[in-house]
């Protein structure tokens, strides 16, 4: 038997109604969502939802999503849409999940439907008995054209009163799922984020935009390894490095004063304390040539070197780095070849744009088409330094899940023209589950704090 909630077909190009401030039953019913249940769950109980057939949905393809609230949390990942090839449900496989947390609204985001068959799932913890439940279960097409909507959802469904909690899930599963955009939309003080504080240095590999210090500095080494190996000759050689991640490069390091190796010896290389960066895709390009700019020769990636005093890291033939047998001393790597490529002097080198984002922490703007951007700033010291600012937002790669990209960037203009204050904001399209606001470079100016209001706007 299937759910009733699929035999309403909506109608391609619908436009709900832009004179009116409410969306009525009907509409809600268009959009096929629907309270299932609002029954509580024994301990360990399962609610498992009507099959609903995918192919009564038109046009396909479908997206379905869900809410849950109750004053008791889930199972481990215990709130679930599955779906089947079979009509009994055999077989099913999840096409998402969520642990739902106790009091606060948990939501299963818009998934795309692949198999025919789809119902929803609720398995209650162990702990506890719920005494509060509601369930709601929603589907549309991924092409389903509907245009703006004005005002917020008041109206009931199914004869069953949705809390105010519910009422803005499914207006952000509106404007998130099939492309609404909801007027006046925003997140409420508690949704907004004080996202960062204090802030001084640029975002970058070092935190500085300047170049990396030399081989020789505290801690590094640019010196004869008294090893045999590779075929080095017995004049000057000069020896730099960049460091580059997924946004970008570092500066070229400034070059160290030349060194002359017995013939046939390698190079032994340290990165200096200060520079040793560990995060994950940091990568390490070294440059030695008789050259006074010398070229690229090999690359190693921070992980390697970190762990060069179990195995060792060697280049003794031009761009071919080798791990390979005992170690030596972390952070460091023998070099018995001259590069012939890129030289420092290279213009990709001459500026840093090896972003990082560390520890900081994404806003979530899962649902909203754009948030507003607070800064509040101050010029650091009255000084002839004129003070300078540039800040960038970088978005998460939805389809990969993980990289953040680079926006545009923001330059803040503080005090330097009409209308310009310490505290300004900018509103930004994200259209996307999370963004980060980086600072680009800065110079006599500290940033207080930037705040993030997620919001949504026609």
């Amino acid at each position: 038997m299937t759910n009733d909630i699929t035999k309403q077909r909506p109608k391609t190009g619908r436009t709900l109604r832009e004179d009116s401030s409410v969306i009525n039953t009907a509409d809600l019913q268009a959009l096929n969502t629907s309270v299932l249940t609002t029954t509580p769950l024994a301990i360990d109980a399962v609610y498992t939802g009507a099959t609903n057939d995918s192919l009564t949905i038109f046009p396909v393809p479908a997206m379905a999503f869900a809410y849950s609230q109750s004053d008791v949390a889930s199972a481990a990942t215990g709130f679930l849409i599955e779906q089947s090839d079979n009509a009994d449900m055999s077989s099913p496989s999840t096409i998402v999940s969520a642990t739902a947390g106790a009091g606060a609204l948990s939501a299963l985001a818009p998934t795309a439907i692949t198999k025919r068959y789809f119902r929803v799932r609720y398995t209650n913890a162990h702990a506890n008995p719920q005494t509060t439940f509601k369930l709601l279960l929603g589907y549309t097409s991924a092409t389903e054209n509907v245009t703006t909507v004005t005002g917020s959802v008041t109206a009931t469904l199914s004869s069953q009163a949705f809390t105010n909690t519910i009422l803005t899930a499914v207006e952000d599963t509106i404007a998130h799922t099939i492309g609404v955009q909801v007027k006046g939309v925003r997140a409420a003080a508690a949704g907004c984020t004080a996202h960062r504080t204090s802030l001084t240095a640029p975002d970058l590999l070092g935190a500085v935009a300047t170049a990396p210090g030399v081989l020789t500095g505290s801690g590094g080494t640019f010196a004869d390894s008294t090893v045999a190996e590779g075929n080095l000759p017995a004049s000057p050689l000069y020896g730099a490095y960049i460091i580059r991640n997924g946004f970008g490069v570092t500066m070229a390091s400034v070059v160290t004063a030349g060194i002359t190796p017995t013939v046939n010896h390698s190079m032994k290389v340290t990165i200096p304390t200060a520079w040793r960066i560990t995060d994950a895709d940091a990568v390490y390009e070294f440059f030695l040539s008789t050259d006074t700019a010398p070229k690229h020769v090999c690359t190693f990636t921070a992980a390697q070197l970190a762990a060069s005093a179990t195995t060792r890291c060697t280049c003794t033939t031009a761009e071919t780095p080798v791990v390979s047998g005992a170690g030596t001393a972390a952070w460091e790597c023998y070099i018995g070849v001259q590069g012939a490529n890129a030289q420092t002097t290279a213009a990709q080198f001459a500026q840093s744009t090896a972003y990082t984002i560390g520890a900081i922490s994404p806003v979530v703007t899962t649902g909203y088409n754009s948030v507003d951007l607070f800064v509040d700033a101050q010029q650091t010291a009255y000084t002839t330094t004129a003070p300078q600012l540039t800040l960038i937002p970088v978005y998460l790669n939805d389809k990969q899940g993980a990289n953040y990209h680079v926006g545009g960037p923001i330059p803040v203009s503080l005090l330097s023209g009409s209308g310009q204050s310490f505290r300004q904001m900018w509103n930004l399209t994200t259209n996307g589950a999370s963004v980060i606001i980086l600072v680009a470079s800065i110079a006599n100016v500290t940033v207080n704090r930037i705040d993030v209001t997620p919001t949504s706007v026609v």
